[in-house]
């Protein structure tokens, strides 16, 4: 069995070829036939796209609408009350009121020099 061809053409089959092919009717491929792949690739994208959104928009959870108030008093509150941040009413409480006594009181207490004073003054 080595050596021996166990597949063979039946006779003639080469030479007919090119007759039948020939018979075969050419299609030339129009406009549409061209598209066509390009557009089911745009269809499958925008359905890809679509679904995708109605998924996020389903699990997402709803927006409120005071975050904006909410950001601007969290940035006018200093960092020392992080409880007021988000608390109007507890924010207006906690307004300084720091008079020129109270100023000058802790200066005396942290021991500030004059000159301390002084060089402030220049440089500021």
């Amino acid at each position: 069995m080595k050596g021996k061809n166990s597949y063979n053409v039946p006779d003639g089959y080469f030479a007919s070829l090119e007759d039948r092919l020939g018979e075969i009717p050419r299609q030339e491929a129009g406009s549409w036939q061209r598209v066509r792949p390009y557009l089911a690739l745009a269809a499958a994208f925008a359905a890809v796209v679509t679904i995708g959104t109605a998924i996020l928009r389903l699990t997402a959870s709803p927006a409120t609408d005071d975050w904006a108030e909410d950001f601007a008093i969290a940035q006018l509150q200093p960092a020392t009350a992080p409880d007021a941040l988000f608390d109007s009413s507890l924010a207006e409480s906690l307004a300084p009121t720091v008079t020129y006594d109270d100023i000058a009181q802790y200066l005396i207490e942290t021991g500030v020099t004059i000159e301390e004073l002084e060089d402030y003054e220049t440089d500021y």
